[in-house]
C-alpha cells in the first residue's frame, strides 16, 4: 500500500508525487516518487480523512468529538483502513471517511 504526499507540478497535467510504501504489517517498505497524469491520479488514487475519538463524551448531549488527523491519499483503500486502525489502536473509535 502506498500513501502519497507532496506533489510537484511537471507540466500541463503531469505531476511527480512523493510516496511511502508500507508492508501489510504496517512497517515502512520504501519511499520514492511516482509520475502521474491528472487522469491516472483521478482513477487510481483516493482521498481519505482520518478521525479519532479519545473516548470522552462532551457537551450536554454526550456528543463524540473527533480529532481530524489529516487527509491521506492512497491507492489501496482496504490496506489503508487496516493500517490506520493499527497505527491508532489506542483510540476508542476511528473513522476513515472517503473524500473523493
Amino acid at each position: 500500500m502506498k500513501i502519497y504526499g507532496k506533489r510537484k507540478h511537471l507540466g500541463f497535467g503531469y505531476w511527480e508525487i512523493e510516496y511511502k510504501e508500507f508492508r501489510p504489517d504496517g512497517t515502512l517498505k520504501q519511499t520514492g516518487t511516482e509520475d502521474f497524469t491528472a487522469e491516472r491520479w483521478a482513477k487510481q488514487v483516493h482521498s481519505y480523512s482520518v478521525h479519532t475519538w479519545d473516548g470522552t463524551r462532551r457537551m450536554a448531549g454526550g456528543q463524540k468529538w473527533f480529532d481530524n488527523l489529516g487527509i491521506f491519499w492512497t491507492d489501496d483503500a482496504a490496506a489503508f483502513r487496516k493500517y490506520a486502525k493499527s497505527v491508532h489502536a489506542d483510540a476508542a473509535d476511528i473513522q476513515i471517511r472517503k473524500i473523493f
